[in-house]
């Protein structure tokens, strides 16, 4: 299989709004849509009632949050992926639960060379017509990541 191959196994059934693999040392080796971006941006936080303007590398926060049991703690505007800011609700064993907004989330996958990200949306649906959820996207990102660890990824 190809990486494009790994990632569009994400996207199967539309399980998952997004989905990438992650080298350790941040490129993405490949993604779901190809249009997925960890980018450098700047983003309006409110600082104790004032607005501040803070510079985000999703590179480095990602990275951080992954050696940090799901925080990234150098950001004010805290983990950002693709645009999207996250909340780590549960971090176990090199896997990690996200909050993204009302109505979305995702989950990270350490393996041993790479990261699995996945994101749901349950605006959106799967292939059997019902709302993504969380439940249906970690299985699919953990499965991934077991097969990717077990070839040596």
């Amino acid at each position: 299989m190809s990486w494009a191959d790994y990632a569009n196994y994400l996207m199967a059934e539309n399980c998952c709004e997004e989905g990438c693999i992650i080298g350790t040392n941040g490129a993405i080796w490949a993604s779901a849509p190809a249009t997925f971006k960890l980018e450098c941006h700047k983003v309006s936080i409110d600082n104790e009632g004032k607005e501040e303007c803070v510079d985000v590398d999703e590179t480095k926060t990602l990275l951080e949050a992954v050696g940090h049991n799901g925080l990234a703690k150098s950001c004010k505007a805290g983990l950002r992926i693709n645009k999207n800011k996250y909340m780590c609700i549960k971090w176990d064993e090199g896997v990690g639960y996200f909050k993204s907004g009302e109505s979305a989330g995702g989950v990270i996958v350490v393996c041993t060379q790479c990261i699995v990200f996945a994101r749901w949306n349950n605006k959106q649906k799967m292939g059997n017509g019902k709302p993504q959820n969380p439940g249906d996207c970690n299985k699919r990102a953990e499965d991934l990541a077991a097969t990717l660890k077990g070839a040596g990824y």
